[in-house]
């Protein structure tokens, strides 16, 4: 950016929690476990694709979690709509290596407006040791 432009970059503030001791409930519809992924609609596999290339739960679609970030940041809301559209109203399981990178993509499926989306928390690593 040249000197004397106007920067799109809107950032906010967040308010960190006061210091202290919290109580957290576990939402289980948010989570999916080894044995609930079996004939769920739509897995998307977060991995990149060498990985997925290498490796993958089966009927997994591959969607690397870069897919949907520029430098870093979550792309414009209707960059990804265009991307997420086929996933927009279904229910989707989001699944990667650990569990970063699917969540990554379920808070950009949740910010289109899919609010039907759970993280396998096990990801591929624990389904990789099952099988």
């Amino acid at each position: 950016m040249s000197e004397g432009q106007n920067s799109e970059v809107t950032r906010t503030r967040l308010t960190l929690p006061q210091e202290g001791a919290y109580d957290f409930k576990l939402n289980s519809s948010l989570v999916e476990s080894y044995s609930s992924i079996r004939g769920k609609p739509v897995i998307l596999d977060n991995r990149k694709s060498k990985l997925y290339s290498r490796g993958h739960i089966p009927f997994s679609v591959n969607l690397p979690s870069a897919t949907v970030l520029e430098n870093g940041c979550y792309k414009k809301s209707e960059e990804l709509e265009d991307i997420l559209q086929g996933y927009k109203d279904q229910k989707v399981v989001v699944s990667c290596q650990q569990g970063v990178e699917a969540c990554i993509v379920e808070v950009a499926l949740q910010h289109i407006g899919n609010h039907n989306v759970s993280v396998y928390d096990g990801s591929y690593f624990e389904y990789a040791n099952k099988i």
